[in-house]
């Protein structure tokens, strides 16, 4: 019988995952399905409640955002299977994978047991499976760092952002992919293993959860006109100018600064450089929904209504 570890953070999603486990575990039991539910007492806490007990179910849920879901995969085997009720702020890996919001139909995912293999990235030996940022949205991620206090929405990013926006002071980057050096001028970068990035918005269009690399995106000018430019280009999901940024892909990176640049992972803070990282590929099985339904699924909703 399959049974489910649900790891819980209670203040994600203002305490929709708190009544998102509640509701996933109804709907998992009355399929006969064993289920219990560990809520999680802060940072780091879900890793090594995972490592104890992940023996213990078939499979491990995290109930949350995308640093919820990092902190189950840092504790999990490499053979384990991992699933997501994603409720986080901007829940970047569950919009790639095509995961549903609504609880109910996350949960129809987990029982129908469709996995996929993804790739994962380390920084500095710690997991991460969406991105690492190195510059001003490492800054804007500290920033709401020093001054939250509980769950927080998009709208949480506005002052942070503005202050980060009116303040910060670039210092430029030493990059290195796959040991060769960018040569130009590095004033940001990010190196990303999702299509999205904090919801809405990309800056690695091209980027794959499992296609054996690492994208980057990197940010070879600095200003307030060249971040507005960026912040347009994400918004339309395209790349900028090659005079503002280059793009590329690799499989490990080093990025170093003479003065610390904060840095943050799936949308965490995660201190300041230096720091390495690394692709492991098809380190994380995941349960995802069944591929012919949301590949017919994405074709019907880009056919014309004439067709």
């Amino acid at each position: 019988m399959s049974s489910f570890a649900l790891v819980v953070n209670p203040v994600s999603g203002k305490g929709a995952a708190r009544r998102a486990a509640q509701q996933a575990a109804r709907h998992l039991r009355d399929q006969g399905l064993v289920v219990e539910i560990h809520e999680t007492e802060g940072p780091g806490e879900a890793t090594e409640w995972v490592r104890t007990h992940q023996e213990e179910f078939s499979a491990v849920v995290a109930i949350g955002g995308d640093g919820t879901l990092r902190e189950v995969i840092e504790g999990l085997d490499g053979n384990r299977t991992v699933g997501l009720v994603p409720t986080g702020t901007a829940n970047v890996v569950s919009r790639d994978l095509r995961i549903p919001r609504t609880t109910k139909k996350a949960v129809r995912i987990l029982a129908e047991g469709h996995t996929r293999h993804l790739d994962m990235g380390t920084v500095n030996g710690r997991p991460f499976l969406a991105m690492v940022g190195v510059g001003f949205d490492g800054a804007i991620v500290k920033a709401l760092s020093d001054v939250r206090c509980g769950p927080i929405s998009m709208a949480s990013y506005i002052g942070p952002g503005l202050r980060t926006f009116r303040n910060y002071q670039p210092q430029e980057l030493r990059v290195e992919v796959d040991s060769q050096p960018l040569e130009h001028a590095i004033y940001g970068i990010i190196v990303s293993n999702t299509r999205n990035y904090g919801g809405v918005f990309s800056v690695t269009p091209g980027a794959s959860l499992d296609d054996g690399w690492l994208d980057f995106h990197a940010q070879s000018r600095f200003g307030k006109r060249a971040l507005l430019r960026y912040a347009m280009a994400a918004a339309l999901r395209r790349e900028t100018s090659r005079r503002l940024s280059s793009y590329g892909r690799g499989r490990r990176f080093s990025v170093t600064s003479d003065s610390p640049v904060a840095v943050q992972v799936d949308g965490d803070t995660f201190g300041t450089t230096p720091i390495d990282i690394e692709l492991v590929q098809s380190r994380v099985r995941i349960l995802v929904p069944d591929r012919r339904i949301t590949m017919r699924t994405s074709h019907e909703s880009n056919a014309s209504p004439g067709n």
